[in-house]
């Protein structure tokens, strides 16, 4: 009887735990239970700890701001371009994301951001999006950025009060995008189309294990305000990019380095096109001979940004059933793992 007890009490608490699914799809005549056609309706019948899905669709969700604690999903990006896309290539589009008082621990996955991310509390997460814009850290402890592609980077508060202690890990940085304001951040297995010196005002970061191609400039890519940073195992394209020593390589000429000889061309294969070439020399620019850029290390970078979900691709029916002839179905699942 007190184990039944036990396992009574047990279930109730993972009953009264569990996480709520919310969706949002904002096309005209969508409904169903737990299906809302704005990010507001929902977050507001959401309680901390929730999921919420923003489907596909041809038309924007718009700008959010995030008042509590959740995880809110989209199904990716560049979906067409791509063999290991869903079965609907739309995208969950949003315009600018407020992370406000509240939403401390949210995070965001497999977005189309077609504006700037605005953190203003701790411990963010954004992953696997597609950001045209920028991200600007208001706050300070664990932001984790990863495997973004980003127009214009990632910067702290200012040159006064740095933010402190992010992780910006396999990501791909395009058309100049910069990289500021920070102290003890983690700023590794990163791929910069970077012009000039974009890198400023960086105290005590690590920087390593990242590809940067200047294109024509020639200067170092770290400003005169970057100081106590550790700096290594990195190649770039300038003949004076980077620190000598540690591991660090410049002068590359990045026609070597990944699998086209200019891999900018398009936004929309660049993804593939930023995989090592097979003599590349990034293949051993880490440490102990290891590869480095977006691809490498322990958390590599997802092509089309698909969230680590279960996604069903196929769904087949033979339409239908009796008690001696069972209905057969079939699905067919992809997941971004």
């Amino acid at each position: 009887m007190k184990k039944l007890l036990l396992l009574a009490l047990f279930f109730v608490s993972q009953i009264t735990f569990a996480q709520n699914i919310l969706r949002v799809n904002n096309t005209t005549g969508v409904k169903g239970v737990g299906v809302y056609d704005s990010f507001d309706a929902a977050q507001k019948a959401a309680v901390n700890g929730d999921i919420i899905y923003l489907d596909p669709s041809s038309t924007s969700y718009g700008s959010i701001t995030i008042t509590k604690k959740l995880t809110i999903i989209g199904n990716g990006f560049h979906l067409a371009n791509n063999t290991n896309a869903s079965f609907d290539r739309r995208t969950a589009i949003l315009s600018y994301v407020y992370f406000n008082q509240g939403s401390q621990n949210t995070t965001l996955i497999g977005l189309h951001i077609t504006n700037a991310i605005d953190v203003n509390v701790e411990n963010i997460t954004l992953k696997r999006c597609r950001l045209d814009d920028r991200v600007d850290i208001d706050a300070d402890r664990f932001s984790l950025i990863q495997s973004l592609v980003m127009y214009s980077g990632v910067n702290g508060y200012n040159s006064n009060k740095k933010s402190a202690n992010c992780i910006i890990s396999n990501n791909i940085f395009l058309n100049s995008s910069r990289v500021t304001y920070l102290s003890g951040a983690s700023i590794i297995n990163n791929v910069f189309e970077l012009g000039g010196s974009l890198l400023y005002d960086l105290e005590g970061c690590i920087f390593s294990n990242n590809i940067i191609d200047t294109g024509t400039y020639t200067t170092g890519i770290f400003d005169k305000s970057a100081v106590g940073n550790s700096i290594s195992n990195n190649i770039c394209t300038s003949p004076a990019g980077l620190p000598s020593g540690s591991g660090n390589v410049n002068d590359v000429n990045i026609s070597t380095i990944f699998k086209i000889s200019n891999p900018w061309d398009d936004i929309n294969t660049l993804e593939a096109n930023l995989q090592l070439a097979d003599n590349s020399p990034a293949k051993t620019a880490g440490a102990g001979k290891t590869p480095i850029g977006i691809y490498a290390g322990v958390n590599p970078y997802v092509q089309s940004g698909l969230p680590n979900i279960p996604t069903v691709t196929t769904f087949n029916s033979s339409g239908f059933g009796t008690v001696n002839t069972p209905l057969k179905i079939t699905i067919n699942v992809r997941s971004g793992n």
